[in-house]
């Protein structure tokens, strides 16, 4: 009797090993699906980002983002399998008012206040073994909205505040 409680264990056990690494290797084509391109420098998202890493270089104060900074990265997609896939951002800590992000989709720019905004206009799909990059540029303009002495005090604030602004940024995917 007790070898037969120890094989039916043994048993149970494997057979949960065996879903569990078929569970895994179901989502493995996922694990290298996302990147992103500071510079020339590529990284798997599995990271904070900081903007600093894609700041054009001639446009920090003190090596921190203020305004008149500005900078580009790039987020890479590749796909083992045909997927569709949507981007979506999620802040670290609180972003300065003025900063903005474009990316152009399709033939049209689109501008957005908030990272978080971009998710909605970031998603498509992707043919197995191809790669798409999305460009994504950001800027923190000198004064931009409430009038002059509004803004000048916007920024102000908002540059003493921040040193860094990080986010993360991840893919939901799902395989055709």
């Amino acid at each position: 009797m007790k070898k037969i409680k120890i094989f039916i264990l043994f048993l149970i056990i494997f057979v949960i090993s065996i879903v569990f690494i078929k569970g895994w290797k179901k989502n493995q084509p996922f694990d290298d699906f996302l990147f992103l391109k500071l510079k020339s420098n590529v990284y798997p998202t599995k990271t904070n980002i900081n903007l600093i890493e894609s700041a054009n270089q001639n446009t920090l104060i003190n090596e921190k983002i203020a305004p008149g900074t500005n900078g580009e990265f790039s987020i890479i997609l590749n796909a083992k399998t045909n997927v569709e896939y949507e981007l979506v951002f999620e802040s670290i800590n609180k972003k300065p008012r003025n900063l903005k992000f474009n990316v152009i989709n399709g033939n049209k720019t689109i501008e957005v206040n908030y990272l978080e905004e971009l998710s909605k206009y970031l998603s498509g799909k992707i043919l197995k073994n191809q790669q798409s990059e999305i460009k994504i540029k950001w800027y923190w303009n000198f004064g931009e909205e409430g009038g002059e002495n509004n803004t000048d005090f916007q920024d102000t604030t908002d540059a003493q505040k921040i040193k860094q602004y990080q986010f993360k940024v991840y893919a939901v995917a799902k395989q055709n």
